[in-house]
């Protein structure tokens, strides 16, 4: 059992890696997109932040792209390319090999999380020239990691759930995601929580993202998260938890309707 499983693994990173190599220009043209749009947002968020308060508000900036780049490239690299996995009739042949369809959606995650590094890295040099290294001196690398991590497999199961909803419905993921152009600002990824007004705070609250944005600043600048550290990393903990198990349960819901109905693929072109 155990040597197919691997060989089910290396061959799912193996498609996307193929396909990530025979795509460069597209990934090159996706990447430099990604830049302009934050360049576009430094210096909205920058220009006018007294240069006393720069080595607080650039690390938050830039964190809070960061953390904003992993959940949208969730949404655009996963749920996002679901029209095409099934538009080619994929689905019905990894299900004739016995390979879950959500398998293959999550090995998508490599490909975002090439395009999200190789973006902060470059965000973070246009960052560097204009504020200095102050961006990167971290307070605690422990908890930068833990928020990050975290956060990474939210997105990822939250674009798991687009892509399964997508199935039924017949419309892209990136088309069901109404919400994720709202979260940056009031679901204190993009703003803390206790910078929001009263009411708003309760809607970050609700969000999941909040929890491990709050976990990320944390460890970046040392601001206390909203419920308190303790609080917030067994909340995220446990949010991250039951994601992934809701993500799989209704995957393989999906998987038994596709078994019984088929996919139909008409349109998604």
């Amino acid at each position: 059992m155990g040597a197919p499983l691997i060989l089910k693994v290396r061959a799912i990173l193996w498609l996307h890696i193929l396909r990530f190599l025979r795509f460069k220009l597209s990934f090159t043209n996706y990447v430099i997109t990604i830049i302009l749009w934050y360049a576009i947002f430094i210096l909205g968020a920058l220009m006018f932040i007294p240069r006393e308060e720069l080595p607080i508000v650039a690390p938050l900036t830039f964190w809070s792209l960061v953390m904003w780049n992993i959940i949208s490239n969730s949404v655009w690299l996963i749920g996002g390319w679901t029209w095409f996995f099934v538009s080619q009739g994929f689905v019905e042949e990894h299900m004739l090999l016995n390979t879950r369809p959500s398998a293959v959606l999550v090995g998508r995650a490599f490909t975002g999380l090439m395009v999200s590094l190789v973006a902060i890295i470059l965000v973070m040099l246009v960052f560097i020239g204009i504020v200095g290294e102050v961006i990167i001196e971290i307070q605690n690398l422990a908890l930068l990691i833990i928020g990050l991590i975290e956060l990474t497999i939210m997105a990822i199961c939250y674009g798991l759930f687009l892509a399964a909803l997508s199935f039924v419905i017949r419309v892209p993921g990136t088309l069901l995601d109404v919400a994720n152009f709202v979260v940056f600002i009031i679901g204190g990824v993009g703003v803390p929580i206790n910078k929001l007004p009263d009411v708003l705070k309760y809607v970050a609250i609700a969000i999941p993202y909040s929890h491990a944005a709050e976990i990320v600043r944390c460890g970046v600048v040392g601001i206390e998260p909203y419920l308190g550290l303790r609080q917030e990393l067994f909340i995220s903990s446990l949010i991250t938890i039951s994601m992934i198990i809701a993500s799989i349960y209704i995957f393989k819901i999906i998987e038994n309707h596709i078994r019984r109905h088929g996919v139909k693929a008409i349109g998604r072109m």
